[in-house]
């Protein structure tokens, strides 16, 4: 990873629109900008709320095999497949958790984040470090927009929540550990970090984020026992379409370059 610092020096001196970045490999900082500065979160802050989901659950609290039945107030536009989808739906809290990460669905997202509970993701990110990242708002409530409601956070918290999914941490067992890895891994928008091709089997652990004018993307690649984080939140983009080609481009780099160090 010795040569990808300059890569992306270069790809960020092309960018005009604000932006945060941070990629890490083994602890070791590879390139930090404006990574403690506060982004809207769009949906990359679905992912505390997965893990307090499986905090609360393996402390008894909650159960996610429980069935819920969508009401359709409850249905909400924006991502997703639910509010496409006709006659009586029932899911598990875990089946929703999992609909909210890999197609993130904003009626799963406000139903996980109904059942956890804001104050208890905000206390988790605390816990956790998380000192820039505040849950503010439902998902697709513009009145609370309106009244100056945001989710925020920044390129370094989404790293911090990562880690704590990827590496021992006292808050997480191993077996939630490797749940939230796997509903990570199916994650079906791939057009960003998770666009890279390569012929080695790399795998990428992520959850993306989009607003109007904002582009974000945040996980985790691993290639041979190495695992490399990165995160990537832009705003004030003329063009969606900029954004997701630029993360693309960051993502290709980190994966060229993941081969390229065994």
């Amino acid at each position: 990873m010795n040569k990808i610092d300059s890569k992306v020096e270069h790809l960020i001196s092309q960018k005009n629109a604000p932006y945060s970045i941070l990629i890490r490999n083994n602890n070791r900082t590879i390139i930090s900008k404006n990574e403690n500065i506060p982004f809207r979160a769009a949906s990359v802050i679905k992912v505390p709320i997965m893990m307090e989901a499986f905090r609360k659950h393996r402390e008894g609290k909650l159960n996610l095999d429980k069935l819920h039945t969508i009401k359709p107030s409850e249905e909400v536009a924006g991502a997703g497949v639910i509010h496409y989808l006709s006659g009586q739906q029932n899911y598990s809290l875990r089946q929703l958790i999992e609909l909210m990460i890999i197609v993130s669905d904003n009626t799963a997202s406000n139903l996980v984040l109904k059942a956890v509970g804001m104050e208890s993701v905000n206390s988790l990110m605390y816990q956790l470090g998380c000192e820039n990242s505040i849950l503010e708002r439902f998902f697709m409530d513009s009145a609370a927009v309106e009244k100056g409601f945001e989710n925020r956070t920044t390129a370094g918290d989404m790293i911090t929540c990562l880690q704590a999914i990827n590496e021992p941490h006292p808050l997480f067992s191993k077996e939630d550990q490797i749940a939230m890895k796997k509903i990570l891994h199916n994650q079906q928008c791939k057009d960003m970090l998770g666009s890279f091709t390569s012929t080695e089997e790399i795998e990428i652990f992520h959850k993306t984020g989009e607003l109007e004018g904002a582009q974000h993307d945040v996980g985790f690649f691993e290639y041979k026992g190495q695992s490399v984080y990165a995160a990537v939140l832009t705003d004030d983009l003329t063009k969606n379409q900029e954004g997701r080609e630029w993360i693309a481009s960051i993502g290709q780099l980190i994966a060229e370059e993941i081969v390229k160090d065994h």
